[in-house]
C-alpha cells in the first residue's frame, strides 16, 4: 500500500520534474548518489534499494495500465443522467425525470399537467413534540400506492370552462359562493377575482366539498386522500416540517418567503396580499407547486381526531382512507394565504364542514395510477402502467460518443495518463531530420 501510494504521488510528476528533483538532491548532498543518501537514512544496501525501485516502477505501471485504454478504444467516464436539478435561486432540488410529468386532457380538451407520485411508506403526521396538544392526531406509519396528482391547484380559468359545459340550472348550483368571498375579503370584488382574465391563473376558491367532488368527477379524477396529499407534499420524505428542507419558512439566501402565507400576521410580506398565481413559488422535490400556503385544499377523507381510525375503521392496508357518511367534517390540508407558519406545515391537519365555502380553500385533483385515461394513452403508445414512456418514436437517452478533443482533454486531466504519455513520448520521440544548408 505504501508503495502504491508513493507510486501515485510520483505519477503526478513528469519525467523532467523527477530528474530535476534527483539532480537537486544530489547537488544538496555533495558527492552522494541517490542510493548512498537512502542508505544513510534507512541503513539499506544498494541491492535492497534497487529492488525497491523495481517494485516502485512496477506498481506505477500496474496502476496505470490497469486503468487506461489506449488508442481509439479509450472511453471517458460515462455521462450519468442526473436525477435532480437545483434551482439556482432557491436551492430547491426537484426530479428531472420527464416521465413523471404528463398532460391529461379534461373533457373539454384542456390539458392539465399531473405528476406521477411513486408509492412508498412514510410517517404521517407531526414528527416533533406537541406539548400544548394542538395536534392530538399523533402520527402513524402509512403506505401509499403510486398515484397521479395535479402539479398545480385548479385555477379560475379551468373552473369557468367547466361551468360553461353545464346546463344553466346546474351552473347556478356549481358556481363558487360569492357571499363567502365578499364577507371575508375586502379590496377585491368577487366579480373581478373570478371573471377577470388578470386572475385567470389564480386558484379557484369558495367551493364547498360537494362542489369540489363533482368537479373532480367531471374531470375524470378525484380528490386526493389525506395520506396521498401528505405523502406528495413531503416528497415522500418523513420528518419534514414543510414541503422543502429545513424548519424555516424563508429562503436563507435572500430572505424571500417560500410560500404565500401570513408571516407574523402580515399578509403582504410574501408579495401577495391574498392568493397568488399558481406556481408563483418554488416546487417541492416532486415538482408540485403550492403544497404549502396560497389556498388550503380539500381532501377526500372525513375528519377524525386521531389517525388510528385509518387502521381501525378500514381494511385498507395501503392508501387507507376514512369516509363516513355521517361525518360532515372533511379534511383540508396545506394552509392558506391567511395562515401562519405553523398551519402551512405538511403534518398539520385542519377541517371544515362539507357545505362550508371559504376564500381560503381551493382544490387539487388526483387519480389512480391505473386510471382509464392513462390506460387509453398507454394503448396509444405513450405510457405504461408505471409511467414509463413506450412510444416507439421516443428518443431514448444514450451516452454520447466522445470527440477526439474530449478524449485528449480527459487524458490531460488524469495523472496516470500524463505519466504514461510522458514515458511513451520519450521512447517514441523521433530525431529531427537534418537538412543540408551548405552549398550544393
Amino acid at each position: 500500500m505504501i508503495l502504491c501510494a508513493f507510486g501515485i504521488k510520483i505519477a503526478h510528476l513528469s519525467m523532467c520534474q523527477i530528474i530535476f528533483i534527483l539532480l537537486k538532491t544530489k547537488l544538496y548532498y555533495t558527492k552522494s548518489t541517490l542510493a548512498t543518501i537512502l542508505t544513510k537514512f534507512g541503513n539499506l544496501n544498494k541491492q535492497i534499494i534497487s529492488n525497491l525501485m523495481v517494485l516502485l516502477w512496477v506498481s506505477v505501471l500496474v496502476i496505470s495500465c490497469g486503468s487506461i485504454q489506449t488508442g481509439n478504444r479509450y472511453d471517458p467516464e460515462p455521462i450519468q443522467k442526473p436525477l435532480f436539478d437545483i434551482d439556482p435561486e432557491t436551492g430547491v432540488q426537484y426530479y428531472l425525470d420527464a416521465d413523471l410529468v404528463q398532460e391529461f386532457p379534461l373533457p373539454n380538451g384542456v390539458l392539465t399537467k399531473m405528476i406521477l407520485i411513486p408509492g412508498g411508506e412514510f410517517i404521517m403526521g407531526l414528527n416533533d413534540e406537541d406539548p400544548l396538544g394542538i395536534q392530538p392526531s399523533g402520527n402513524i406509519r402509512i403506505a401509499v400506492n403510486s398515484f397521479w396528482i395535479d402539479q398545480f391547484e385548479v385555477t379560475n380559468a379551468q373552473y369557468r370552462m367547466y361551468l360553461a359545459t353545464l346546463p344553466k340550472d346546474e351552473q347556478a348550483e356549481m358556481r363558487p359562493d360569492s357571499i363567502a368571498w365578499e364577507s371575508q375579503v375586502g379590496g377585491v370584488q368577487w366579480s373581478l377575482y373570478f371573471y377577470d382574465e388578470g386572475y385567470a391563473n389564480y386558484p379557484v376558491v369558495c367551493l364547498n366539498w360537494y362542489q369540489a367532488k363533482k368537479y373532480a368527477e367531471w374531470a375524470g379524477k378525484r380528490l386526493p386522500s389525506e395520506a396521498e396529499w401528505e405523502f406528495a407534499a413531503r416528497s415522500g420524505v418523513s420528518g419534514r416540517t414543510y414541503p422543502w428542507e429545513g424548519i424555516y419558512s424563508r429562503n436563507a439566501r435572500n430572505g424571500d418567503a417560500l410560500a404565500n402565507f401570513a408571516s407574523g400576521g402580515d399578509y403582504s410580506l410574501d408579495g401577495f396580499v391574498i392568493t397568488a398565481p399558481v406556481g408563483a413559488f418554488a416546487p417541492n422535490n416532486f415538482r408540485l407547486y403550492d403544497m404549502a400556503g396560497n389556498v388550503s385544499e380539500w381532501c377526500m377523507d372525513s375528519y377524525f381526531a386521531s389517525y388510528k381510525v385509518l387502521k381501525m375503521a378500514t381494511k385498507q392496508l395501503i392508501t387507507p382512507t376514512y369516509n363516513s357518511p355521517s361525518e360532515l367534517r372533511k379534511v383540508v390540508r396545506g394552509g392558506s394565504w391567511a395562515s401562519n407558519e405553523y398551519f402551512i406545515g405538511v403534518g398539520v391537519r385542519d377541517y371544515r364542514y362539507a357545505a362550508h365555502a371559504s376564500p381560503r380553500i381551493g382544490l387539487r385533483l388526483a387519480m389512480e395510477a391505473t386510471n382509464p385515461i392513462m390506460q387509453k394513452r398507454a394503448r396509444e403508445g405513450y405510457l405504461t402502467r408505471t409511467g414509463q414512456m413506450v412510444n416507439p418514436n421516443r428518443v431514448e437517452y444514450t451516452k454520447p460518443q466522445p470527440t477526439p478533443e474530449e478524449i485528449r482533454a480527459a487524458r490531460r486531466k488524469n495523472p496516470f495518463y500524463r505519466f504514461w504519455d510522458s514515458i511513451t513520448n520519450v521512447f517514441s520521440r523521433k530525431k529531427p531530420e537534418q537538412t543540408n544548408t551548405g552549398n550544393q
